[in-house]
């Protein structure tokens, strides 16, 4: 029967427990790389899913404006808001920017005749009348509130 060396025992068992260590390292290594790899997997897609939204809120939020450009384009060439503007007749240019969705605002000569301009962003169109004279403006305001955000 061989017998080991107390001396031998101990350097195999110094080598078992280096290996082991080792082994542990690598393992707690490629653990480590995998993490980070599927975070930056993870946060490259978080980045694609929020770009996409706010792709999709800029169409919208252009089509808003799109809608108020219209609006404003639309009372401009109406003959009842021309007419408000060129006679400076606050109460005809109330009646015709009554319960709009969007709020749309009249002025002539400088000053607002009717309706509100609230909201960040809008659409202005002049009303042009006979001979080119310019009688005023239509501002169509697109607000941001619970609407627009159920909307985009």
């Amino acid at each position: 029967m061989a017998r080991i060396r107390p001396r031998a025992a101990r350097g195999q068992l110094a080598v078992g427990l280096w290996l082991v260590l080792l082994a542990l390292l690598t393992v707690g290594l490629a653990v480590w790389v995998a993490g980070e790899i599927a975070g930056r997997h993870e946060r490259e897609n978080l980045d694609a899913r929020l770009a996409g939204s706010l792709r999709a809120a800029r169409a919208e939020f252009a089509g808003a404006l799109t809608d108020a450009q219209l609006l404003a384009e639309s009372l401009a060439s109406s003959p009842s808001v021309q007419r408000a503007l060129a006679r400076r007749d606050a109460a005809a240019a109330t009646a015709a920017v009554a319960e709009r969705e969007n709020p749309v605002a009249l002025y002539a000569g400088g000053r607002r005749l009717a309706g509100s301009a609230e909201g960040p962003a809008g659409r202005d169109v002049l009303v042009v009348g006979q001979g080119g004279r310019v009688l005023g403006r239509v501002l169509a305001s697109v607000p941001i509130n619970a609407a627009l955000a159920a909307r985009l």
